[in-house]
């Protein structure tokens, strides 16, 4: 046992220090791609150890359920054995899926890894939960022998049951709530001073669609065919539209070419699209299917041709770029507004709600009347909530930041990262409406 640890230990400790150099020494989308490699080698890390915990405690829950005859090729206990290997295979692999596998509509392979990945996130969490359960009952002093309540206390394979059963449902009702087609969520929004021609205007707010290994292009479709059916003024994505090259996925990206409304679509970036590299190619591919990018820049859009007031729709880099080093791009409010009056509806696509307050923080957040987030997914599962709440400035809703009056909508996102599971209301599109406050 000391062995492997050792050897454990041992691994994980050259293997980071080789990728926090290179981490220090890259730069652009070189640092983006080595960040995303750190990124999967810590948690393959983390997930051998969790993995090894719930392989202990299973094969306990096999050994007290199955008995093993006298005469079969496989027992119950090796088959159940097989197939958590099996499970456990699927999990460690899912990462790897954003890299291969990738074509317009999911492969079955990376469905079944992402699931798994799911039912694993909520087993590891809640097999830490009872087992800390399990150290109060020690704390207390309460017995293996005891009988009752006490007795659940202490019930190593009644809670390891408990975990996995509570695992699968939450993922089952997960796996339902992304089948369905995304909910539309309407949303008025005060605006001050806003000008009469502009009462009424309606944005359809699309976020993280995530278009990667487990969002291809028939989820695509369905999710432009309802913005379409709700008919707005104009459509903005905000952010982590795609999680890979243009080459793997332009096909299944193709349907957003087809969103209508009477200004036209725009969209700003997110982390998860640097994560890739070569995020100017989207830039070219979107304007090519009539998507227009706003890379620190803005479009004044006139509902009327002889209206002296216009919106600016303004869209900023996300803050990743700025961490990643990556050659002319970075959040830059300045020139983003640029030409846009201060008197006039400023509106700025935001993918991160921590880029929201810098913007409200900063010298020009009094300018600004809404801002346009995604990010958060909502907490996406309800055993990942807690960690959304407390690492975002703003989670999910409408939010008015009390300084200037100014507002901010931070949606769920229109669909999921990695694991097809949601928690139940939390995939929508959101149909904003301008009003005089």
């Amino acid at each position: 046992m000391w062995r492997t640890t050792k050897w454990y230990l041992g691994s994980f400790v050259v293997v980071q220090t080789v990728l926090v150099a290179l981490r220090m020494t890259l730069v652009g989308d070189r640092f983006a791609q080595i960040r995303r490699v750190h990124e999967i080698v810590s948690l393959e890390f983390l997930m051998l150890l969790c993995s090894g915990l719930i392989w202990r405690r299973l094969t306990s829950v096999f050994n007290a359920y199955f008995t093993k005859p006298k005469v079969r090729l496989l027992a119950p206990v090796d088959f159940a054995k097989a197939l958590l290997l099996l499970f456990l295979i699927f999990t460690h692999s899912c990462w790897f899926m954003f890299y291969i596998l990738v074509n317009e509509d999911p492969s079955w392979i990376a469905l079944i890894s992402f699931v798994s990945c799911a039912v694993y996130i909520h087993t590891a969490i809640f097999t830490v939960i009872v087992i800390a359960v399990e150290q109060f009952a020690a704390l207390i002093r309460v017995r293996p022998e005891s009988t009752g309540m006490r007795r659940l206390l202490v019930d190593k394979n009644l809670h390891t049951l408990m975990a996995i059963g509570l695992a699968l449902m939450l993922t089952v009702a997960g796996l339902f709530v992304t089948s369905q087609p995304p909910g539309v969520v309407n949303v008025s929004v005060p605006v001050k001073n806003l000008p009469a021609e502009l009462q009424g205007f309606k944005i359809a707010l699309l976020t993280d669609v995530h278009i990667g290994p487990t969002v291809g292009r028939w989820r695509v479709q369905r999710i432009v065919d309802t913005t379409n059916k709700i008919e707005p003024d104009l459509v903005a994505i905000a952010g982590d539209l795609v999680d890979g090259s243009v080459h793997m996925l332009k096909g299944a990206a193709a349907p957003l070419g087809t969103l209508k409304s009477k200004f036209g679509t725009f969209y700003s970036t997110g982390n998860h699209e640097y994560y890739h590299g070569s995020i100017d190619n989207w830039f070219t591919y979107l304007r090519e299917i009539g998507v227009q990018p706003l890379h620190n820049e803005h479009k004044k859009i006139y509902v009327r041709e002889d209206s002296k007031h216009y919106i600016c729709l303004a869209g900023v880099d996300d803050l990743f770029a700025a961490r990643a080093h990556i050659r002319g791009h970075g959040l830059d409010l300045v020139k983003a507004l640029a030409g846009c009056s201060a008197n006039e509806t400023v509106v700025v696509l935001a993918h991160q709600p921590n880029a929201a307050k810098i913007i409200f923080d900063g010298p020009l957040g009094h300018t600004v009347d809404l801002i346009l987030s995604g990010h958060t997914h909502g907490g996406q599962m309800y055993v990942l909530w807690p960690m959304a709440y407390f690492t975002n400035a703003f989670l999910h809703g409408l939010y008015v930041h009390l300084q200037t009056g100014a507002h901010v909508y931070v949606s769920a996102g229109t669909n999921f990262w990695g694991p097809p599971v949601k928690m139940f209301g939390l995939c929508e599109i959101t149909l904003l409406e301008l009003q005089r406050a």
